[in-house]
């Protein structure tokens, strides 16, 4: 093995290792998103009335 290929494989490995942490950053955002979605969902249909809006009322025209 050269001199050279030695530092373009350390570029390869990092560039793999940022891609990775990227796409299980990604995922985990999406996951975090949906669970979030399901929380708000079974939160409003236990609500005592129905909420019209998540803004306070003052922030709103209706």
């Amino acid at each position: 093995m050269t001199m050279a290929a030695a530092p373009a494989r350390d570029l390869n490995r990092w560039f793999d290792a940022a891609w990775r942490g990227l796409l299980l950053g990604l995922m985990t955002l999406f996951v975090v998103n949906i669970a979030f979605m399901i929380a708000a969902v079974a939160t409003s249909s236990f609500a005592k009335r129905w909420l019209g809006t998540w803004l306070p009322e003052g922030w709103t025209t209706a």
